[in-house]
């Protein structure tokens, strides 16, 4: 969904906040600051990686890394909820991460939904 235009590319408010929350969890594991799981490393990695995608998707406006970055984007907030709850003391934390998930799948449905739309009325 397109809130108009920044700096000459598509508004996405949800892919610009996934975007920024991967790239500030990617900021905090290269601050060794660890995310608190056995994984520290694989979803440091993985955070920034989907940050690069997700800005790459709105720099360029490209629907196809926007469908991919939203997608690991969903595996990324749901491996981190995970983590949380199976360390039983982060439930605050696992919530928040399954609220990013939701948000990203439903960012992901949404973008599927008006591709499918767009391209039924051609």
């Amino acid at each position: 969904m397109t809130l108009g235009r920044l700096f000459h590319a598509a508004f996405r408010p949800a892919t610009i906040a996934l975007g920024m929350a991967a790239l500030f969890l990617g900021g905090s594991w290269l601050a060794q600051d660890p995310i608190k799981g056995p994984f520290d490393n694989v979803v440091g990695a993985i955070a920034l990686g989907v940050s690069l995608i997700l800005f790459i998707a709105w720099g360029y406006d490209s629907p196809r890394c926007r469908r991919i970055g939203l997608l690991l984007s969903v595996g990324l907030w749901s491996s981190i909820a995970s983590i949380a709850f199976i360390n039983l003391t982060a439930w605050t934390s696992g919530l928040i991460a399954l609220a990013w998930a939701f948000l990203a799948g439903g960012s992901y449905w949404a973008e599927v939904s008006d591709e499918v739309a767009h391209r039924d009325h051609q």
